[in-house]
């Protein structure tokens, strides 16, 4: 049985707190990227160097209760509650298992807490509306 890598990074945005943003990124031991994009400040994550198999986080630990919450969702509702009102956060995952199989997807999420998400796999439900073909997998 093979194991998956990948990797994942955001795009780069603004925050409403930067102090509280750094330690949520902290708290979470993934990586903060920061940019200055027209004189101000905009940060981003990317996959920790902890993070062994690179992956968006899906885990987290109360650290009162010990108890671990293992829905990405709360991952990413943790960050639309940090963008500021106009900003898009994007995350692209990429990864890999011996080269059977390759995934990837982009996730995107606003201030509200809407979520937009495509895969590349994809792919295959449109090449079947648009040119009415059934395809083999990339895959093994």
């Amino acid at each position: 049985m093979a194991d998956w890598y990948g990797s994942y990074r955001s795009n780069y945005f603004k925050v409403k707190n930067k102090k509280k943003f750094k330690d949520f990124v902290k708290e979470i031991n993934e990586e903060l990227i920061e940019k200055d994009i027209d004189g101000e400040k905009h940060f981003g994550i990317m996959c920790g160097t902890y993070n062994g198999f690179g992956s968006l986080p899906s885990l987290s630990v109360d650290p009162d209760t010990e108890d671990t919450d293992i829905s990405v969702d709360v991952f990413f509702n943790k960050v639309s509650q940090h963008l500021q009102k106009d900003q898009i956060a994007i995350f692209m995952e990429v990864g890999q298992e011996k080269m059977r199989y390759l995934t990837g997807c982009a996730i995107a999420i606003n201030a509200k807490g809407e979520i937009l998400s495509c895969s590349i796999y994809d792919i295959y439900k449109q090449i079947a509306e648009k040119w009415s073909v059934e395809t083999s997998l990339c895959e093994y």
